[in-house]
């Protein structure tokens, strides 16, 4: 069931992805399509200019929404979303601007360009929150189990989770060294570590790969600096 879910989340991912990026280039390129400072025909037509343009166009936006982490549909909130995506395709449209400024040595229309950036955010916003909204209906909060070992932080950590209640419900707290930690487990669909001790965390994300859990843990400064740190193969 939960690998039916997990293909269900990317397919709705993947649909409503390639639904976006369509909406914003559609938004763009027919904005210019007739703006009478392009020579007649380039944007119409299969040509170097609408060609440049339309590969240009997907390949930064999808570049930038990649490094803004943007489209995290189901992951954030939709204000996070909608100004991540914006940031995006704000920087893909000024950048593909100036390339058609380029190729049509002149200024092409100004207004044209606020125009098309107020419509991609009015779409954006009516998108991410369609979207949000389906896909909390297609994956249904996952049950959520607590792993900690302070209680102090666990309780930090709880009152933050209120704010996510459409992606989590906490049905069981427990101590890492409680005897029924492996049933516990299983019978969640998420796991959430909150200061557990390394060795203990370790065997613990082990178990849950075994069992394909989703697991959820705040790095300490051993994880950060391993993340963050030059790796090189020395032998295979």
């Amino acid at each position: 069931m939960f690998k039916i879910l997990k293909m269900l989340e990317y397919s709705f991912n993947l649909a409503t992805r390639a639904i976006y990026f369509a909406f914003m280039f559609i938004s763009f390129y027919g904005c210019f399509i007739l703006d009478p400072s392009i020579p007649e025909g380039e944007l119409t037509r299969i040509s170097r200019i609408s060609v440049i343009v339309v590969s240009t166009f997907l390949v930064v936006e999808y570049i930038l929404i990649k490094a803004f982490d943007g489209y995290a549909i189901g992951m954030k909130r939709t204000r996070e979303i909608v100004i991540s995506m914006c940031a995006a395709t704000l920087l893909t449209d000024c950048f593909v601007f100036v390339q058609l400024c380029v190729m049509c040595k002149s200024i092409v229309s100004v207004p044209l360009l606020i125009s098309a950036i107020a419509l991609q955010v009015a779409i954006t916003v009516i998108h991410t929150k369609i979207a949000n909204v389906l896909y909390h209906h297609i994956s249904p909060p996952k049950s959520l189990l607590i792993i900690h070992g302070n209680e102090a932080s666990m309780e930090a950590v709880r009152k933050k989770l209120k704010k996510y209640q459409n992606r989590f419900r906490i049905k069981k707290i427990m101590r890492y060294d409680e005897e029924m930690l492996h049933r516990s487990i299983r019978a969640h669909s998420a796991v959430m570590l909150v200061d557990v001790p390394a060795d203990k965390k370790i065997y613990i994300l082990k178990y849950c790969y075994k069992r394909d859990k989703q697991v959820y843990y705040v790095p300490d400064v051993a994880d950060l600096l391993i993340n963050n740190a030059h790796h090189e193969l020395i032998d295979d």
